[in-house]
């Protein structure tokens, strides 16, 4: 009898012997421990079917939703250790995801080398926390995870709820990342080069009006808060809204109120002396639904303004 008949002898009486505890194993809890001990003392490496058969059972008897004996975590630490045993590293870091120990995870995936299991821990690590509403953090995952186009979903996901709960800073902010990762594609076809590039402008002039629609917002909405701008640049930052909406009536900003920034124009104007700009954001106010808030102010401040 050579070696190797011999080991794959000793490998089927272990699997035998494994079989026969797990079966005992349902009305006593002793050969729960006795597989455990069976594992850590008799098996190795190279017992690798052996090793997986111990901690099926041990998770079976001692599992959380499936176990006779309930003790999860005893279950958790002894697979844990069967895996490193016997260098499985995608079950470890599967067993890790599951009870959320990201760090080690990520460590285990990196001490490895393996592209495809660190992009995949990654991946696992961004859709954890996208399905916890922690986007900002999801996003970064994904690109970790060499996933752009998820990246990019997520940032479209940020940026739409930044526009609805009005933080328009935010959303510049996104909009500017979103058109970021349109320029970095270098794996993109000549045609889609320039699609990229196209969205990549269309990207930065959205994060530029909502920049400054942040601080017209302000103004117009919130009069009470300190503003830590002067009149000369809110003045212009609602100029060059005004200019910019009035020329891309193809381009719905939402929650970009065209009668805030022409309010805010007009006001500015006024307290600068430009009459002449007062005058006209004045009169194109009159053609558009505004807060009754504002009407009593609009139509004083355009009296005083027609006697400049």
């Amino acid at each position: 009898m050579n070696k190797f008949t011999f080991f794959g002898k000793i490998q089927k009486i272990s699997r035998c012997v494994i079989n026969l505890l797990g079966k005992q194993a349902k009305n006593d809890e002793k050969y729960v421990e006795r597989i455990i001990s069976i594992a850590r003392r008799n098996l190795d490496f190279s017992h690798k079917t052996e090793i997986l058969m111990c901690v099926e059972l041990v998770n079976q008897n001692y599992g959380e939703s499936t176990g006779t004996y309930h003790h999860p975590e005893k279950a958790r630490l002894f697979s844990i250790e069967m895996y490193e045993k016997i260098n499985d590293n995608e079950k470890l870091i599967d067993l890790l995801a599951a009870s959320n120990e990201w760090a080690k995870a990520h460590l285990i995936a990196e001490n490895s080398q393996n592209v495809e299991l660190i992009n995949e821990t990654w991946l696992k690590h961004a859709n954890y926390l996208a399905e916890n509403d922690e986007f900002n953090a999801a996003q970064k995952a994904f690109m970790q995870a060499n996933q752009p186009e998820k990246a990019i979903k997520v940032l479209n996901e940020l940026t739409k709820n930044a526009i609805i709960e009005h933080r328009f800073l935010d959303a510049s902010n996104y909009f500017y990342k979103i058109s970021l990762n349109f320029a970095a594609d270098t794996t993109a076809t000549t045609n889609n080069q320039a699609e990229n590039m196209k969205k990549f402008y269309l990207n930065q002039k959205a994060a530029l009006i909502y920049y400054l629609y942040d601080i017209v917002y302000e103004y117009a909405f919130l009069p009470f808060l300190l503003h830590d701008f002067d009149d000369h640049f809110i003045f212009h930052a609602a100029r060059w809204l005004w200019l910019e909406l009035d020329t891309s009536e193809s381009n719905h900003y939402e929650n970009v109120h065209y009668a805030a920034v022409l309010y805010t124009l007009a006001k500015k104007a006024f307290d600068l002396k430009c009459y002449k700009v007062a005058r006209l954001a004045y009169q194109k106010l009159r053609t558009l639904k505004i807060p009754k808030s504002w009407r009593s102010n609009i139509e004083i401040d355009q009296l005083k303004v027609m006697g400049k």
